[in-house]
């Protein structure tokens, strides 16, 4: 549907009609009933537009700013669940600001992924993280209590995936448990400006001996359609 959307102004619309974040949530829950799985009502498709951080997002759908989707369905036969996010921009090309984010948050990824491993902990890998960005000039989760802001990355790093789509082990702050083979976590680096909005990518991954294996199998690029 990104893909086949035009830009109008500065709202994408498809055959005509403006692109509403509903009727993409509509089209992905009726993909993964097809697949044999549920999708929640909730799951993200929002921009700067409709808020921040992990709101749902509804109405209009911007063009040339970032469109953040989160989905997490549940596999009905298995009863276990996945999750992923990715950030698409329609239309003309986003903003530096948003480009430099995209750079960043793919670099934490990449560090997450490089450094999981059993035996750490999901504090060490959500810190290395806030190190990166804040090394960048963006606050960070762990900085709130001096300059509280919502801007930058206020959330923690990830969660573990399984009979839950949220479970131990804790990627953030709290995350004081190790990894331990086997485990299933969900590593979601992401940035935020106001005026903007901003740029989260999220993987599932398998802790194995020697380090991690990514589940998630679908591309990172963030221009679509336009």
């Amino acid at each position: 549907m990104l893909t086949r959307a035009e830009v109008g102004g500065d709202a994408l619309k498809l055959d005509g009609e403006p692109l509403l974040a509903e009727q993409i949530r509509a089209a992905m829950r009726d993909a993964a009933w097809a697949a044999g799985a549920i999708l929640p009502t909730e799951v993200i498709v929002a921009s700067v537009w409709q808020g921040h951080g992990h709101e749902p997002g509804s109405g209009p759908l911007p063009a040339g700013l970032p469109i953040q989707i989160d989905v997490w369905p549940q596999d009905s036969a298995s009863e276990c669940w996945a999750d992923m996010t990715r950030t698409f921009v329609v239309g003309p090309q986003p903003p530096a600001e948003i480009r430099r984010q995209e750079e960043l948050v793919l670099r934490a990824l990449a560090d997450a992924r490089a450094s999981i491993r059993p035996g750490v902990t999901g504090r060490e890998l959500h810190d290395r993280s806030c190190d990166l960005f804040e090394q960048a000039g963006y606050p960070t989760q762990r900085m709130a209590a001096e300059a509280p802001t919502e801007e930058g990355f206020q959330f923690s790093l990830g969660h573990g995936v399984g009979l839950q789509v949220h479970e131990a082990p804790a990627l953030g702050r709290s995350g004081f448990e190790t990894l331990v083979v086997g485990d299933v976590v969900a590593v979601e680096p992401g940035l935020w400006r106001a005026g903007v909005g901003g740029v989260r990518l999220e993987d599932l991954l398998l802790v194995t001996d020697d380090g991690c294996e990514l589940l998630t199998d679908y591309p990172y690029e963030m221009a679509v359609g336009g």
